[in-house]
């Protein structure tokens, strides 16, 4: 049907059925403590093994390594994740917040009320009371929205508390592993005052054994220096004594020589 005034546009010809709104779906909220759990139990973990330590340390055993939930290593290793987006009315209602207003449209704000202008009494009366229901279920999804915004809040606020009672702990498993770390700093500086000591002393006997050992070695080498020396002055005397048996036997023979031509020249007095 073409409107009266020969804009564009159109009236509607009957009463148009009101549209059938869903109903909004309530979900029970669910908590979302299951990770802010199980870190109070790996705390409660740790908080354990720090006082099984202490115990250990004034029992003079060895202390035991802490072990968490999520793994049986020596050192428990979290790994590191994007962080998980804000709840969902960080920016506001869903029908009520900032997002939510339709934008103006001067056009649709002319069309409204050049029509208005060409009903009748009844018309608008029909119309104003479809939308009079309109807007009761509107009320009724913003009043359901108002409840579920507060049952986030306090769902963010419990984790919150979660968060902080672990932080709590976190504090205080930080000064006894201060203490601990004091209390093994002691140890290791009186355990290395012991090795230093130690390593002294082992020095000092090492350094004792060397000097001996140079003098050993010296004592050999002057030893066998006159072994050496005593060798050559013994063949020199065995060659003395071959020489002089030599020569002894030799004189012998010259003088036996010596004698006998002595005996058979004619002497002076035959």
């Amino acid at each position: 049907m073409q409107h009266p005034s020969g804009s564009e546009g159109w009236l509607p010809t009957e009463e148009p059925a009101a549209p059938q709104m869903p109903e909004p779906r309530r979900h029970a909220p669910t908590r979302a403590t299951s990770t802010s759990s199980a870190r109070i139990k790996d705390n409660d973990n740790l908080d354990a093994t720090i006082a099984a330590n202490a115990e250990a340390e004034a029992a003079g055993t060895a202390p035991r390594r802490a072990t968490s939930l999520g793994s049986r290593k020596s050192v428990p290793t979290v790994t590191e994740r994007p962080p998980v987006p804000g709840p969902a009315f960080m920016g506001g209602a869903g029908v009520t917040g900032p997002k939510a207003a339709a934008e103006e449209d001067v056009a649709m704000t002319t069309r409204n009320q050049e029509a208005r202008d060409n009903l009748t009494v009844r018309q608008r009366s029909r119309i104003a009371k479809d939308e009079a229901k309109h807007d009761k279920r509107l009320s009724k999804i913003i009043i359901e929205e108002g409840k579920t915004e507060k049952e986030a809040l306090a769902i963010a606020l419990d984790d919150l508390d979660n968060v902080q009672k672990l932080q709590k702990k976190t504090v205080k498993n930080e000064g006894r592993l201060l203490d601990s770390v004091a209390r093994l700093q002691l140890t290791l500086k009186r355990a290395e005052a012991d090795f230093l000591d130690a390593k002294t002393r082992c020095d000092m006997a090492q350094a004792a054994v060397n000097a001996e050992l140079d003098n050993l070695e010296t004592l050999r080498n002057q030893s066998r220096r006159l072994t050496e020396e005593l060798q050559r002055k013994t063949a020199d005397i065995n060659t003395l004594r071959s020489t002089l048996a030599v020569d002894e036997r030799e004189r012998e023979v010259k003088l036996a020589q010596l004698r006998g031509a002595a005996g058979a020249a004619p002497s002076f007095w035959t």
